[in-house]
């Protein structure tokens, strides 16, 4: 489960930013609305992985890792 700003939906398809090491990559992933506040991932990323979590506000390409 994650906060419902961590994913983004775009042309139906539910997207979330993954950190890898000194990249950001999108990553399909598939699930439900928890709540109000949390979304329920079933498939496309694991416990454990970096999320961005205000994915909605980050612009393309524009993403610094302190």
């Amino acid at each position: 489960m994650v906060p419902d700003t961590a994913v983004v939906t775009r042309d139906g398809r539910n997207l979330v930013f993954v950190v890898q090491g000194s990249r950001v990559l999108s990553q399909d992933v598939e699930g439900f609305p928890a709540d109000e506040k949390h979304f329920f991932i079933t498939k496309g990323v694991m416990p454990g992985n970096k999320l961005i979590l205000h994915a909605d506000k980050t612009l393309s390409g524009v993403v610094r890792l302190w």
